[in-house]
């Protein structure tokens, strides 16, 4: 949420997912996700109060709840209607099923 509020999400987002999946690195180790978060500007002392921050806390335990709730269970997870596609070689069968419901990106 840190990442959101400084502007930064989308390039947090990329960094964490090359972190795991490209590097194997741990990204539940905090050492780790400071180290990506000083790559892309942000500081060390906001990154580790933000993994204390009660707000995010609660925030991210909202998030956990509603991801069950809808079924997620994997990154990236895109939900349409009650259709539920989930990791990243699933993007083209998301874009075939807008394409077939007719909701084609502008």
């Amino acid at each position: 949420m840190l990442a959101e509020e400084r502007g930064v999400l989308g390039q947090w987002i990329v960094e964490v997912m090359r972190a795991e999946w490209a590097s194997g690195l741990d990204i539940g180790d905090q050492q780790v996700l400071i180290d990506i978060g000083e790559k892309i500007g942000l500081d060390r002392g906001s990154l580790e109060q933000s993994f204390v921050n009660p707000a995010y806390l609660k925030q991210l335990e909202d998030n956990w709840i509603e991801a069950q709730e809808l079924g997620l269970i994997g990154v990236p997870s895109f939900r349409v209607g009650d259709e539920l596609f989930w990791g990243s070689d699933r993007i083209e069968y998301v874009l075939d099923h807008l394409n077939d419901l007719r909701l084609k990106k502008c």
